[in-house]
């Protein structure tokens, strides 16, 4: 069990970034954390193994999206990329009324998700194993979302082609980005104006505890995508949007 001052550690750093909490809350997100580094003994999970850097590197960052949030209710989002269930689980139980969907390819990550979505008792999240272009395609999911978030380790533009389908007319796609994030606005000009997107704000964030620069880059989505987006499992890969 993860000692009783990682809770205190949450607690300020949730307090500094200005997010809500209740005791019930910060004991889930523990729980969260307990499960996390005990299952990534046996599965690759995360390469942060101390739970002080845990919490302010996956835990706080993750939630420092929640004071942009304030003005949204009822929300359908999608986390696409999740690994470990980042940003999407912290988010889903600090925040209410909100729908969750989190989807990775990898099978083991999936499995794991679902198992602290039920041990949890954490309500309104599916956990899907699948490949963004091939779930962008899926008529209950492509243009379905009020809001889509990535923390993937992926340049913008390629995230754009991924991320964008997801979202409605009118919805936002927030992306969690270091401070290469004016490089890769600059190299994401063509696909913003192929996938519909315009950057609504660049929000640099202050998180507790992590000394590298990290801003969120908040895309609206103006337009539906093209029929052709997103491109076959991996073509955006090797062959991003420049």
């Amino acid at each position: 069990m993860i000692e009783k001052n990682y809770q205190e550690l949450l607690k300020e750093g949730l307090i500094k970034q200005k997010v809500s909490f209740d005791n019930t809350k910060i004991e889930k997100l523990v729980k969260f954390l307990d499960m996390l580094l005990d299952a990534n003994k046996e599965v690759n999970l995360t390469s942060i193994t101390d739970p002080q850097e845990a919490i302010y590197k996956h835990f706080i960052d993750s939630l420092s999206v929640i004071p942009y949030l304030k003005e949204y209710k009822n929300l359908r989002i999608i986390d696409v990329g999740t690994g470990a269930g980042f940003p999407g689980i912290p988010i889903q139980i600090v925040m209410a009324d909100t729908k969750m969907t989190l989807i990775d390819s990898t099978n083991k990550k999936v499995n794991f998700l679902k198992r602290v979505v039920d041990e949890l008792d954490i309500a309104d999240v599916d956990c899907i194993h699948t490949r963004a272009e091939d779930l962008a395609r899926n008529s209950e999911h492509r243009e379905e979302y009020d809001l889509v978030l990535s923390r993937a380790l992926a340049p913008l533009n390629l995230l754009l082609e991924l991320c964008m389908p997801f979202a409605k007319v009118g919805g936002i796609f927030i992306a969690y980005k270091s401070k290469e994030v004016y490089k890769e606005i600059e190299k994401s000009k063509k696909a913003l104006k192929l996938l519909g997107g315009q950057i609504k704000e660049l929000k640099r964030v202050e998180v507790t505890g992590v000394e590298a620069e990290r801003y969120l880059v908040i895309i609206e989505k103006t337009k539906k995508n093209l029929p052709a987006y997103p491109r076959k499992p991996g073509i955006p890969q090797k062959r991003p949007i420049e």
